[in-house]
């Protein structure tokens, strides 16, 4: 589990609960779009970011999808072990890309990507437990 709080793009927008079933729990070595803010997003954010996961198998290697440079990548390894680049990544570490690079697998490893717009408009009157800044 990975908790995370991000604000809405909105102020005073009504909370909204969701749930969603996905086909199979994980997606092998494919990228699949959990939650954002586009159509074809299963769960719908109010906030322009789009939530992606990945179980990538030992050995496989995979970009970043759609990479555009208005948005931060964010990664977050859940589980096993990854080579970005130069760079190896383990379990429970982050990383922020700069620039679209490879991800390679070691271990069998559980992957999620945040692609957050860099300029997202947010609300700036409220924080993410609903109380009014002071």
């Amino acid at each position: 589990m990975l908790q995370i709080f991000m604000r809405p793009s909105e102020n005073d927008l009504p909370p909204q609960v969701q749930f969603h079933q996905f086909e199979t729990i994980f997606s092998e070595n494919s990228w699949r779009l959990s939650a954002g803010n586009i159509t074809d997003s299963p769960l719908k954010l109010r906030v322009e970011t789009n939530i992606f996961d990945i179980r990538l198998q030992k050995d496989n290697i995979v970009e970043i999808p759609e990479w555009n440079e208005e948005f931060i990548n964010f990664i977050y390894c859940f589980n096993g072990d990854i080579k970005i680049g130069n760079e190896n990544v383990s379990k429970g570490d982050s990383v922020i890309l700069k620039e679209n690079l490879t991800l390679e697998a070691i271990t069998e490893s559980d992957l999620d990507l945040f692609q957050i717009k860099k300029d997202a408009k947010y609300s700036e009157t409220r924080m993410f437990s609903g109380n009014k800044f002071h």
